[in-house]
């Protein structure tokens, strides 16, 4: 079985690939689908193993020789992100090889900046590629959230990873192990595990639920749309709900809490009481040890309490006390569980504020908050209606909030698409495709 899920990977990217050569549209909008229903991106050709960024580098190729680099408006945070952050490298204390930072800093660079370039651009020279881009991306989304759905009744197993976890390089032990470690339970209330769907890393899946539901929330009220975005909000509630991953719902909160705050505050204020006086009622019925947790370490659940990421942030600082500057080096925090393990006092480094100090130092808070406010700007400066700016502004929110509560698991890619995706929708329903 992995086997035959390995050759339908490969044959799918060599597609895509082959596709960029056609139809540069036909390709990104592939590349999307390939990215929400398969885990993996690697490609074996004649005993050589070729990852994702090849399929980045073929879709940026094909889009400067098809003359349609015209704009680069959705990656100037990104660019500006990931040079301070290259800057930091040259402070670091090179507790990581130089070579391994660079080489990381490349490609969560490629990554994460050439797929929103290729949608942009695409989308601002084709009114139709972006109807089609959201029409095939709710289609995989339904298509992985009904997969999670049927999960929820396997106990934590997760036949598809696990399968094709060890055709890419595990074997058959590891791969289980490896399923069944993400997919541990963490909600008191359901049996449910901890799911990650048809993505590598449930972080990743929950991400990109909590990313639609505000979408969703947002087309709700539209006549033409209310249907399908229905369907795609039930879908990503109830996977969210099952996922085990509780920084998802805090997204979502901050997310809409902010949309909907700056549009209604008279009805923000009361949903919020009205929420606050059911999650009371919920507290003194169930007394649910997922939200005992969020404030205290007392549970027997580590590193995701109030309490114990002050203390992770207080190690944080500890950590870079003679390298505050420019931090440990690019990714430190990945070299450093690859190499020991988890840390004593900062576990897994589950916040972005603390990997970002670890690896990137001073230099990296600066990087993160020229990166919001760089992104804030584009949207006020690429859409004219202000209440299509506070939607836009939702999704930067929420992701903040996420990232924050969860740290850094690569999903920053995920973001760069969604967001990408909504820019040039509020972009093309005002009809401003300029620069």
């Amino acid at each position: 079985m992995g086997q035959i899920l390995l050759l339908g990977q490969s044959v799918s990217i060599l597609c895509i690939a082959f596709a960029c050569f056609i139809s540069i549209e036909l390709a990104s909008i592939a590349y999307v689908a390939y990215l929400i229903l398969v885990p993996y991106e690697k490609v074996n050709i004649l005993g050589h193993d070729f990852g994702a960024n090849v399929i980045s580098a073929l879709l940026l190729s094909a889009l400067i020789y098809r003359k349609k680099l015209r704009s680069l408006v959705p990656i100037y945070p990104f660019l500006v992100l990931f040079a301070i952050l290259g800057i930091a490298v040259a402070f670091s204390d090179r507790d990581v090889p130089i070579s391994y930072q660079l080489n990381m800093l490349r490609v969560d660079a490629m990554s994460t900046i050439i797929p929103p370039l290729v949608i942009w651009n695409c989308a601002t020279s084709n009114p139709l590629y972006l109807k089609r881009l959201i029409t095939t991306s709710c289609i995989c989304i339904i298509i992985a959230g009904l997969y999670g759905f049927y999960l929820a009744n396997l106990g934590g197993r997760n036949p598809y990873i696990e399968a094709l976890s060890a055709a890419n390089g595990l074997n058959e032990d590891a791969a289980t192990t490896y399923a069944n470690k993400l997919t541990e339970s963490r909600l008191s209330f359901t049996n449910a595990a901890k799911i990650q769907a048809t993505m590598v890393h449930p972080m990743r899946w929950a991400l990109l639920l909590s990313l639609t539901l505000i979408g969703a929330s947002i087309n709700l009220g539209k006549k033409k749309s209310t249907i399908g975005a229905l369907i795609i909000f039930l879908i990503s509630a109830g996977n969210l709900l099952i996922s085990g991953v509780r920084s998802g719902a805090a997204a979502v909160a901050t997310g809409l809490g902010y949309l909907y705050g700056r549009r209604k505050p008279v009805y923000f204020c009361l949903g919020v009481a009205v929420i606050a006086i059911i999650g009371f009622a919920g507290l003194k019925w169930q007394q649910s040890d997922a939200v005992n947790n969020v404030v205290s370490q007392s549970s027997n659940k580590q590193g995701s309490s109030v309490e114990m990421r002050w203390m992770q942030i207080s190690a944080a600082l500890q950590e870079i006390n003679s390298c505050a500057i420019g931090g440990h080096g690019y990714k430190w925090t990945v070299y450093y569980i690859d190499h020991y393990g988890a840390h004593s006092e900062m576990l897994a480094f589950e916040s972005l504020l603390i990997a970002v100090l670890c690896n990137s130092g001073i230099l990296g808070i600066i990087g993160w908050v020229m990166f919001g406010c760089s992104t804030l700007y584009i949207n006020r400066r690429s859409i004219q209606e202000p209440k299509k700016v506070v939607e836009q502004d939702a999704i930067l929110f929420a992701y903040l909030c996420y990232t924050i509560m969860t740290g850094d698991y690569d999903y920053m890619p995920v973001f760069a698409i969604v967001s990408t995706i909504m820019l040039a929708e509020r972009r093309t329903i005002i009809g401003r495709f300029q620069s």
